[in-house]
């Protein structure tokens, strides 16, 4: 039997990868985990969407204006999710 959290092959099998020089070009507030932590959807300026960890201290700091206009290097895990961002 399948679970429904189940993720595609394709998103098993994608490597984790850092992305650099990218800069945020939007962010989208999502609902928040069961924990009751916020959550971003995050676009950046090389079309790549991404969402922050469930639970992750990075969803507390990612709307900083710390991160705005700035190039960063965006390391995305294994299923595509921001496991962590610093300016590049």
């Amino acid at each position: 039997m399948y679970s429904k959290h189940m993720t595609t092959t394709e998103e098993r099998t994608m490597n984790p990868t850092t992305l650099t020089g990218v800069k945020i070009v939007s962010l989208k507030r999502l609902h928040n985990s069961v924990n009751g932590n916020p959550r971003w959807l995050v676009l950046l300026d090389d079309g790549t969407e991404a969402r922050t960890k469930p639970d992750a201290m990075l969803s507390y700091t990612i709307d900083n204006p710390e991160y705005r206009k700035v190039p960063l290097a965006v390391r995305l895990d294994g299923r595509g999710n921001i496991a962590s961002i610093e300016v590049a």
